[in-house]
């Protein structure tokens, strides 16, 4: 039969307590790394205006349904000079559509904390198209959100993603 030493059996429990809490370490430090990363990481952050886009679905739905009844054709484009969206719209004959106020609110996918919302401006000389000036130089995929009135019954809502990529 086999007797071990106490200094063995020190040696022992030394090293396995070594070995558990040098496990445990390496646990906790690849932890820390993906917060770190997470948070450092600008394109990882939750959508703008997600919560409020949730509680109230039903009212951008009816105003979607609204837009739609509206039957207004239209064109987003991005211009690098002058720096902006451009929109384009025609009513339901191929008329431009002339005299709206609102707002275009954007983001790029990959930098969802930068999102932007700004007032569109009518083109002088080009009736029907209008411009929110932002900065969109950066390629890839954008969520463009236009909401735009003409008189007290006319309102358009356009939700859509737009891949302004480098071809």
């Amino acid at each position: 039969m086999f007797t071990a030493s106490k200094t063995t059996e020190r040696r022992a429990a030394r090293f396995w307590i070594a070995f558990i809490l040098g496990l445990m370490g390496i646990n906790l430090g690849v932890a820390a790394m993906a917060i770190w990363m997470s948070i450092g990481d600008p394109s990882f952050r939750p959508m703008p205006e997600y919560g409020e886009h949730a509680i109230d679905w039903q009212a951008r739905k009816n105003l979607q349904s609204q837009s739609d009844a509206l039957n207004w054709k239209t064109n987003v484009e991005r211009s690098l000079t002058p720096s902006g969206i451009i929109l384009e719209i025609a009513d339901s004959n191929g008329e431009p559509v002339v005299g709206c106020t609102g707002s275009i609110h954007a983001y790029h996918f990959t930098r969802a904390n930068a999102h932007r919302k700004v007032h569109v401006v009518p083109v002088a000389d080009r009736p029907g198209i209008y411009l929110a000036p932002m900065d969109v130089s950066l390629d890839g995929r954008w969520q463009v959100t236009v909401e735009l009135k003409r008189g007290a019954d006319e309102k358009f809502f356009l939700d859509r993603t737009m891949d302004w990529s480098k071809t």
